[in-house]
């Protein structure tokens, strides 16, 4: 809800890091999270490229296909 409102590029870079690290984490870990799509289109996970976090990124990308298939069934 926070990135709702706030611009991603006025943010510092260690505070985007932090963010999109948490963000991610409680995405993949969390109950009721169905797609991933909002997340994977938002600007603040590509911080996570430039990172040692990377894998983090990759493992979205992979978790969100894997949700688009298996809606397709």
């Amino acid at each position: 809800m926070y990135l709702s409102f706030v611009s991603s590029e006025s943010l510092p870079r260690d505070f985007k890091l932090h963010l999109a690290v948490d963000i991610s984490l409680a995405a993949l870990l969390g109950d009721s999270i169905y797609s991933f799509g909002q997340l994977l289109l938002h600007p603040i996970v590509h911080v996570l490229d430039d990172s040692p976090f990377r894998w983090l990124h990759e493992l979205l990308q992979v978790r969100g296909v894997r949700s688009v298939a298996h809606a397709l069934k």
